[in-house]
């Protein structure tokens, strides 16, 4: 809670990589699918894509983007559990740029040395996957909630 507070709100993706300098050493939070983790002697580096945040730090599944930066973490992570595809949220200070590659073009991605780490459980996506979400509906309201699906059973009500 309190490295939430201290997040500066005017650090967006694409004002960082206009003017790194000006964000380095400040507080900033993050998140977004991964697209690779790479382990070395004593860090671990996530390239990830950004997604915006909701209200809870949860990255959106749409496929709007303001570009790619990497996650620092000082130990060892599972490339496996932090694989690619997976989501996460991070938020710890800036440390700069680092040079980096998409296919062939040369990018710079701002560099957040991670205080703290949430990886997402793995997201359904069955065409009911919104209305199950805890995050929405709890364990007692929605359609597909505990008491949905003891109706479902009984054929009530119909949703197809």
């Amino acid at each position: 809670e309190d490295l939430r507070k201290s997040i500066d709100p005017n650090a967006s993706l694409p004002v960082i990589k206009q003017n790194p300098n000006q964000f380095t050493d400040k507080n900033v939070m993050f998140g977004g699918v991964i697209v690779a983790t790479r382990n070395f002697p004593d860090k671990t580096e996530i390239e990830v894509i950004q997604k915006s945040l909701d209200s809870f730090g949860y990255p959106s599944r749409g496929d709007e983007t303001e570009g790619r930066f990497v996650f620092v973490m000082q130990g060892f992570l599972e490339p496996e559990i932090y694989s690619k595809g997976r989501y996460v949220t991070g938020a710890g200070k800036l440390a700069g740029t680092q040079s980096g590659k998409i296919d062939n073009r040369e990018m710079q991605f701002p560099v957040i040395e991670v205080a703290e780490l949430r990886l997402w459980e793995e997201y359904s996506k069955t065409p009911y996957s919104s209305y199950s979400n805890p995050y929405f509906y709890g364990p007692y309201g929605g359609p597909f909630s505990t008491y949905g699906r003891g109706f479902r059973r009984f054929g009530y009500p119909y949703w197809w």
